[in-house]
């Protein structure tokens, strides 16, 4: 599917993104944007602002592995 999405020009999300060794595996799949309690954990609203203003649903980018 990441391929796919790839080749269409779209980007696709992981979910669920618990710990170091899931965001490894994301990495390893070339996906670009991930969201989870390893990525961010809930805050209630108003806490902070998000600077690009996305929107909770669209995940956050990850870079790629330093190796």
């Amino acid at each position: 599917m990441t391929e796919l999405a790839h080749q269409l020009g779209s980007r696709n999300f992981a979910e669920y993104v618990e710990n170091e060794d899931v965001l490894a595996q994301v990495r390893a799949l070339n996906i670009g944007l991930a969201q989870g309690f390893h990525i961010g954990r809930p805050e209630p609203l108003g806490t902070r602002q998000l600077a690009s203003r996305q929107s909770a649903s669209t995940g956050r980018p990850i870079a790629p592995s330093a190796t």
